[in-house]
């Protein structure tokens, strides 16, 4: 099932939509209206949307009676909270724009009288019309003798799919005239009777997409074709505002809104060190949550001097629920984060979608794996709770695998536009522009990728190119001598020059920064370590690659990074033995202060994605 459904996300990928005469629908909503649950149980989970006319475009929701509650997103148009205490609980919903404000308020009557609610299918929130987002059912406490089941109880019809996981439901939305309120419903049969819940989406009237940018040429690897979710300035009084949400994040950009280097300049562009203001300033979420934490990571002593250096040639950071995976689009100049190393609390998690990466299912018949792990004195970087898991987490969690997203998408931006060019670009001219009228500091990394055999097998693994037979016959310990025989620190580096360059600079930055070492193997499909080395990044020849990449984009720490590079041994790991448990010290298998099954290797998510360059030059006229 979990393949058939990977077809299903993966085909609009694929195509993009027509860029002309395509109709944006009349707004048919002119009022405002709330809808969500007026009675509820203790323990249940309650939501609340708005339905209303499209010239507003600024929200607020404000509790005015009962117990507080926890509104993990205070500034959109929906809701969701689970209530503890009965009581009546009041909210105020106002909305506004410069044609004016709107207001209403909705009253919840939660009784204590029956049973507490066990069942919560998470959670009521807004998607824009054609859009993509997801519903998790969750049980309290019982064991399901059955699959969860879903179906569409009311509203305009929304094309349901499902995955590997029964606990999860993907929509995608209708396209509507106005506002639509659609109502979902799950149920599953326990030892102790069925136990069912509904949520709420409210579907926007959002323009359609009409980008040519969103697809390369031939239409492979897009950025997305499907509408985008909404998003707003961090901070309303930035004076960026206008044009963040004109030229960086909109579901019809084109050459007209594409922005000049004088409209949204890098924010480095002066020669200056940007300050954490300045920096957020140029900040666009779907969520608030999402904005606060990024901001907490640039202020941390640890790893802000990197972040505001690397953000230099960067003109916008963007983070939304329906961005996945993380990318830089040199397109724009901005970056676009998957918030999945940002949440806190369930009901932030609760907000992200969890559509699958398109890129999942690619590789699965190849007869070898690539893997890797960065590792402390304390153990691997942590990783998120699973899927299954409602827990609160630290940020001292999130932030290692966060920073070292960061360094990755910092180092594609650093590459096409390196601190030595940022004085010396042309106000005029558009970030794309002068982007194209130089090569990128990966065109001239020295001594790439040079085995022919891995780069078509890394086509198979990241772009889903057929397999052949003679792939499928491959000797796990064939690809391991090709692959060490070479000078790249990681299978994805075979994918283009850019991703080479960036894995390079992230393994070194977050080694030296983060104090984090790396194991790199090649195992069989059982995670059987075939070969494998720790600190492959200072092997001879991996370590002259990974100097001249810092040189050119982050020349004020590249002696430092140097000197740690020079100060580690690249030793072998340990061979025919599983992945998690291999060490350079065969005779000690890897053990941590922590139970054995916390720490069993589990392949990470893609983390990244770079939408490939290569649009025609007519696109831009």
């Amino acid at each position: 099932m979990f393949r058939v459904a990977l077809l299903l996300f993966f085909i609009p990928l694929v195509a993009c939509r027509s860029s002309g005469g395509e109709p944006v629908p009349q707004d048919d909503v002119t009022e405002l209206t709330l809808y969500g649950d007026s009675h509820a149980r203790i323990n249940e989970v309650v939501g609340i949307v708005a339905v209303l006319p499209d010239r507003y475009d600024q929200y607020q929701w404000t509790q005015l009676d009962g117990a507080p509650v926890a509104l993990p997103d205070r500034h959109g148009p929906a809701i969701s909270f689970r209530v503890s205490d009965p009581g009546l609980y009041r909210f105020r919903f106002q909305a506004g724009s410069d044609q004016g404000s709107i207001s209403d308020e909705f009253v919840v009557t939660v009784a204590d009288d029956g049973e507490p609610a066990r069942a919560a299918l998470r959670a009521d929130r807004s998607v824009s019309a054609g859009g993509r987002t997801s519903l998790r059912f969750w049980l309290d406490d019982q064991a399901p003798v059955s699959a969860p089941r879903f179906r569409q109880v009311s509203g305009p019809a929304a094309s349901l799919a499902y995955g590997s996981d029964p606990a999860i439901v993907y929509l995608t939305a209708p396209d509507v005239p106005g506002d639509r309120v659609l109502v979902f419903e799950a149920s599953v049969d326990t030892a102790e009777g069925t136990f069912t819940d509904q949520a709420r989406v409210v579907v926007r009237n959002r323009p359609p997409v009409t980008s040519p940018y969103f697809c390369a040429e031939d239409g492979a690897n897009c950025a997305t074709t499907t509408p985008l979710q909404e998003v707003r300035a961090y901070r309303r009084d930035s004076t960026y505002r206008p044009v963040l949400e004109r030229c960086v994040y909109d579901n019809q950009l084109d050459g007209a809104r594409l922005c000049r280097v004088s409209e949204l300049p890098p924010l480095g562009r002066q020669g200056d060190l940007p300050t954490v203001e300045r920096i957020m300033d140029r900040v666009l979420v779907s969520h608030d949550w999402m904005g606060e934490r990024f901001e907490a990571l640039l202020r941390d002593p640890e790893t802000q001097a990197d972040l505001r250096h690397l953000l230099r040639p960067v003109t916008a950071v963007v983070i939304s629920s329906d961005l996945r995976p993380s990318f830089y689009w040199a397109l724009t100049g901005a970056i676009y984060l998957d918030p999945r190393y940002l949440w806190l609390t369930p009901e932030e998690r609760d907000l992200i979608n969890e559509q699958p990466d398109a890129r999942s299912g690619f590789g699965e018949d190849l007869p070898f794996r690539v893997v890797s792990r960065f590792l402390s004195d304390d153990g691997p970087m942590p990783a998120l709770p699973a899927a299954g898991e409602r827990v609160v987490i630290s940020e001292d969690r999130l932030r290692p695998r966060l920073t070292n997203t960061l360094y990755h998408e910092l180092a594609h931006a650093n590459d096409y536009l390196p601190p030595s060019v940022l004085p010396f670009l042309d106000a005029e001219l558009r970030i794309v522009d002068e982007v194209n009228r130089r090569a990128p500091v990966s065109a001239t990394l020295p001594g790439g990728p040079r085995d022919t055999n891995l780069t078509q097998l890394a086509r198979v693994r990241y772009y889903g190119d057929p397999i052949t037979e003679a792939q499928k016959q491959l000797d796990p310990d064939q690809v391991a001598d090709w692959f060490f025989a070479d000078v790249t620190n990681d299978f994805y580096a075979y994918t283009t020059p850019r991703e080479d360059l960036a894995m390079l600079f992230e393994e070194a930055l977050t080694g030296f920064r983060l104090g984090y070492q790396r194991d790199l193997a090649v195992t069989d499909i059982d995670y059987i370590v075939r070969q494998g080395w720790r600190h492959r990044i200072a092997q001879t020849g991996v370590a002259e690659r990974a100097g001249y990449v810092l040189d050119w984009i982050y020349p004020e720490q590249a002696p430092a990074i140097r000197a740690h590079m020079e100060s580690l041994t690249p030793e072998p790991l340990c061979a025919g033995v599983p992945f998690v448990s291999s060490s350079p010290e065969c005779a000690m298998p890897m053990a941590f202060p922590a139970p054995s099954e916390a720490f069993q290797y589990r392949p990470e998510p893609l983390e990244h994605f770079s939408p490939p360059l290569n649009v025609p030059r007519r696109l831009f006229d």
